[in-house]
């Protein structure tokens, strides 16, 4: 974990080498890094404990920190290249949301890997082959969580803010986002999958993975017992849990902005969220009903969180009120984070309906990957929750935003609603697509 910090201290010092905007370095970035001090070793302890926990590994949890620590440091040296060039312009804030942002998504991304790297060890005794497949078998699925939070970055650039100031925050948030998500990818399909076919089974020690032995992670048996009672309730999980996130919903006009968006702000920029994200999704899982119920589902997620949000900001923190940006940031990015992790579940369970069917796909699907992309979204989680050693109320606010609703859609919406309503879409959830047509059970 405190390897990290000089991988960063050096990029940061990269990038705020020279003479940036005639040799003045902007005071809002000096204070938010003086700061790498505080706000990477926290977010890196927070994803250690998490990691170690669902790991059961003391070496692999480092393995995926140093992965997550590169993605951090391909993004500030490029973030930093780029507003010297004049491409974008940063701040401290949004600085501080990138290391974040990769800190937490890059050893999420990382985690999975390893935790797809270690199912195949149980298959193939060279670790090689193993690393092989199991980049073979994630890469498309990685690719598309992480381009579906790219893309709903990028639509903040049509948010049109009233004011430069407003504009130029939105804008630089977007970028870094978008960049922090491509590095994450870039070290989580590059080096990590090096790493591990360098190191092979000693990577998971002191856990021994044999051939044909009990497969790696933490959890099997909660989400195992999570499938038994979707099976058992169905009806009942599915319908209280979308009363109690509508609900919730229903608290969002009670969020205080200091000044209103500019009417297209949400009315141009969520439906083409909407839209970007149904794409990808649609031809990531080959469907359409798929696609459409993650969306709904990260919707009501994202709109509960900011209803939860209202009540804390105005009843627990007494906060006078929000910049608009944060409730349109932050619905934004959640909605294209939990779209990625959601599609990540159900590109797993898409490739075990030809031999299970569609509904005992699910309950595997969620077995299977529940607790490691459950793991993944903690440690995201946790990583923006660091962002409260930033002392701006701006970051404190998207920090609650964020780190809420990601938790909120892992151990509510994405196990609960989403697992029940595909139970009882069966086959259907994969219309129009071949799994549909050829009726893989389920019915």
């Amino acid at each position: 974990m405190g390897t990290m910090a000089p991988v960063v201290r050096l990029a940061v010092g990269v990038g705020l080498a020279g003479e940036a905007r005639g040799g003045q370095i902007p005071l809002e970035l000096a204070q938010a890094f003086a700061g790498p001090e505080l706000l990477l070793p926290l977010a890196s302890a927070i994803a250690f404990g998490i990691l170690a926990f669902v790991t059961r590994s003391a070496l692999l949890p480092v393995v995926v920190l140093v992965s997550a620590g590169l993605g951090v440091a391909v993004a500030a040296t490029t973030s930093f290249g780029l507003d010297r060039a004049g491409v974008i312009r940063l701040d401290g804030q949004s600085e501080a949301v990138l290391v974040s942002l990769v800190v937490g998504a890059g050893a999420g991304y990382s985690l999975l890997v390893a935790g797809r790297c270690g199912e195949e060890l149980r298959h193939r005794e060279r670790p090689v082959e193993a690393v092989r497949a199991a980049v073979r078998r994630s890469a498309r699925p990685l690719l598309a969580s992480g381009l579906t939070v790219i893309l709903a970055a990028l639509c903040l650039v049509t948010s049109g803010m009233p004011t430069t100031r407003a504009s130029g925050v939105v804008v630089g948030l977007a970028l870094v986002a978008a960049l922090g998500i491509a590095a994450a990818l870039l070290v989580a399909l590059t080096f990590l999958p090096g790493a591990l076919a360098l190191l092979g089974r000693l990577a998971y020690w002191p856990r021994r993975l044999a051939v044909d032995g009990e497969p790696p992670g933490a959890g099997g048996r909660v989400w195992a017992v999570l499938a038994a009672l979707i099976v058992r309730r169905t009806k009942a999980v599915w319908v209280l849990t979308f009363a109690v996130l509508i609900v919730l919903v229903g608290f969002v006009p009670a969020f205080r902005a200091s000044r209103a968006l500019p009417p297209g702000g949400f009315v141009r920029t969520v439906p083409l969220v909407l839209v970007v994200l149904l794409g990808v999704l649609a031809l990531t899982l080959r469907a359409l009903v798929a696609p459409l119920v993650l969306v709904f589902a990260a919707v009501l997620s994202g709109g509960a969180t900011i209803g939860v949000a209202a009540l804390v900001f105005r009843d627990v923190l007494r906060f006078p009120g929000a910049d608009p940006v944060v409730p349109l940031v932050g619905f934004v990015l959640l909605v294209g984070l939990n779209s990625g992790y959601a599609v990540l579940l159900m590109a797993r369970v898409r490739a075990e309906v030809p031999a299970l069917g569609a509904r005992a796909a699910m309950l595997e699907g969620l077995r299977m990957t529940g607790g490691v992309i459950a793991a993944a979204g903690v440690v995201l989680a946790g990583s923006f929750a660091a962002l409260a050693v930033v002392p701006t109320v701006f970051l404190a606010q998207l920090a609650f935003i964020v780190a809420f609703g990601v938790l909120l859609d892992t151990f509510v919406v994405r196990p609960l609603l989403v697992a029940a309503l595909a139970f009882v879409a069966g086959r259907w959830m994969w219309w129009p697509g071949r799994l549909c047509r050829e009726g893989y059970g389920g019915h």
